[in-house]
């Protein structure tokens, strides 16, 4: 995101119910989670789940308790989240 004030625009949009927002968050973010299950699935894990799963789960978790994002201000908060669920 370019900038913080957009940032939390997005993401309370997002949170509002908007799909635009949401869709723009998922592909700002999906790399990012991807990457962070990749580095943590074992390799005989790999050939068995597919990572796709997973990061639907994150985003699942995420928004099912959004009052944990809400107050986010960075986009480096909302990676570090996100990479941690």
């Amino acid at each position: 995101m370019e900038n913080p004030s957009q940032f939390q625009q997005t993401l309370q949009s997002a949170l509002a119910g908007s799909e635009q927002a949401m869709s723009r968050l998922v592909a700002l973010y999906e790399p990012h989670i991807r990457r962070a299950i990749r580095r943590r699935m074992p390799r005989q894990m790999r050939a068995k789940f597919d990572s796709a799963d997973f990061v639907q789960m994150v985003w699942a978790s995420t928004f099912r308790d959004p009052h944990r994002i809400l107050d986010m201000t960075r986009h480096s908060d909302l990676v570090r989240y996100l990479t941690t669920l």
